[in-house]
């Protein structure tokens, strides 16, 4: 009876401390489940509409693309151009999803004489640039500030209102050299709005033959950069320059460096437009070497792999035969691994003779190589030419600070 009592004692207290252990506390999870970082974006697109009239305002020409990304559409392309033709562009710019800083600026700005036909007056060092008037606004309408076109009808109307603030207005030459260098702006743009750039351009009535056949080619760089938490952004910079080359030609022939094939040394003209000497080609020259096409002079190599651009510089004059059958070209390359990219001034086939003072301006945001170098090279019959002519060669390196 007492191992009876006492088992069920034991049971008992067995299940006592059993039951002491399955206690059951309040609880609660919570997760965080996904946290999740991502950066904001910020893409600009433009789109434009630029018209062409001539002096009694009859249409001649349209330019119309919608919101994109540029990549080969222009804002102007008329050729054909006369005095009292006049023309208008108005450039739509939308930042996507976040405010940012605008800055543009002109590069790659180039200009030549075209074919020189035999009413224009020589020399002809190609005048369009220096005899068209241009005027460019920001294109807000009669309130100031960007209500859009619903409340404000007059933003973006292709029309310069009294009030609306004008960034530049004068010879297209001179705001072309002048931008070439340096940003303009800021502009603080506000997302998913739409800004209005408003681009007038005139050749007077009064400008006569000068302009035969002259041409100017630039590009526009627009630039964004967040707003938001960089108060003090600043477009412009100042552009130091740095002369890299500078070659008269009044030395050893060929200079240090450069090579050529049958160019040789004038002492005693000046045809290019500089002071004797200067390099030339004498087209017997060639014939005597019994090389019957083609000929060549060419920089040496230069690192220009700090610079932001290269301006280069040079004076050039061409005595054809046989003009519609003459290519010369001028084209710069990196190293001498990377293609040729061709710069020239001025049209080809060589219509007649021409001389002028050239610069070109190359953008490289990256670094122009280290191994730059310029060629000037005529392709063709050598009985097609008679001379040609170079002198006062200048390449400088341009860097923002």
């Amino acid at each position: 009876m007492k191992k009876i009592l006492m088992s069920i004692l034991i049971i008992g207290l067995s299940l006592m401390l059993l039951g002491a252990g399955t206690f059951t506390y309040f609880t609660d999870i919570e997760i965080s489940r996904d946290n999740f970082f991502q950066a904001g974006s910020l893409d600009l697109k433009i789109d434009c509409e630029s018209y062409w009239y001539d002096a009694n305002d009859t249409l001649l020409g349209s330019i119309v693309f919608p919101e994109t990304d540029l990549t080969i559409q222009k804002f102007f392309n008329w050729t054909d151009i006369k005095p009292g033709d006049h023309g208008e562009a108005t450039i739509s710019l939308h930042v996507i999803d976040n405010d940012a800083w605008l800055c543009w600026h002109i590069i790659n700005y180039l200009q030549g004489p075209g074919a020189t036909p035999e009413p224009e007056p020589t020399p002809d060092y190609g005048e369009l640039a220096q005899n068209m008037n241009t005027k460019i606004w920001v294109d807000e309408g009669s309130t100031p500030g960007w209500q859009g076109k619903d409340v404000d009808l007059e933003e973006g109307d292709n029309i310069w209102q009294p009030g609306e603030n004008i960034t530049y207005e004068g010879i297209i030459h001179e705001y072309l050299n002048t931008s070439n260098l340096n940003m303009q702006g800021p502009i603080h743009l506000e997302g998913c709005k739409t800004y209005y750039i408003g681009w007038e351009w005139e050749v007077p009535v009064t400008v006569g033959n000068i302009i035969q056949d002259d041409w100017l080619e630039f590009d526009i760089e627009f630039y964004v950069e967040q707003y938001r938490n960089n108060p003090d952004f600043e477009c412009n910079c100042t552009w130091i320059n740095t002369t890299l080359l500078s070659e008269d030609f009044s030395g050893t022939f060929p200079p240090a460096g450069w090579t050529t094939d049958y160019w040789t040394q004038s002492s005693t003209s000046n045809y290019a437009g500089g002071t004797p000497p200067e390099a030339m080609m004498y087209y017997y020259d060639q014939y005597y070497n019994y090389d019957y096409y083609d000929n060549f002079i060419m920089t040496p190599s230069i690192d220009t792999s700090t610079c932001e651009k290269i301006e280069l510089e040079f004076k050039f004059a061409a005595d054809v035969n046989y003009g519609n059958y003459c290519y010369f070209y001028v084209k710069y390359r990196n190293n001498n691994t990377s293609p040729w990219v061709n710069i020239t001034p001025w049209t080809n086939p060589i219509p007649g003779d021409f001389s002028g003072t050239y610069t070109v301006t190359i953008d490289c945001p990256g670094g122009c190589g280290t191994g730059f170098q310029v060629n000037w090279s005529y392709i063709g019959y050598y009985y097609y030419y008679h001379y040609f002519f170079l002198d006062d060669v200048i390449i400088k390196c341009l860097k923002c600070v």
